[in-house]
């Protein structure tokens, strides 16, 4: 799967977090225990309009086996004072994708 999303900050602080991640759930919506997999917005505001991207394979071995619901997720943190927003989101189906995240202006 590849997500993209175009992200613009004002005031965030220098360790403020902004991601995207995918999380994974079975077949009962119980998260499966495993750390997400996420992109970070580099430090710094992003006053004009950035680019955050992420691709996955779900692994077919291990915990990752079990995955009936891919979340993805949007978020911050350690933000305060500080605003974020997200727009033109995508989420599409990509063949034999690896684990690959990144931030373009």
């Amino acid at each position: 799967y590849t997500a993209k999303v175009s992200v613009r900050t004002v005031n965030r602080p220098a360790g403020g977090r902004v991601t995207l991640s995918f999380q994974a759930q079975d077949k009962a919506a119980h998260f499966l225990g495993l750390p997400p997999q996420s992109v970070l917005l580099p430090d710094g505001a992003a006053k004009d309009w950035r680019s955050l991207a992420l691709s996955f394979t779900v692994p077919k071995a291990g915990k990752w086996a079990k995955t009936r619901n891919l979340l993805v997720t949007l978020g911050t943190k350690d933000s305060p004072g500080s605003s974020v927003w997200f727009d033109d989101f995508q989420i599409s189906e990509t063949p034999a994708a690896s684990a690959a995240g990144g931030v373009a202006e």
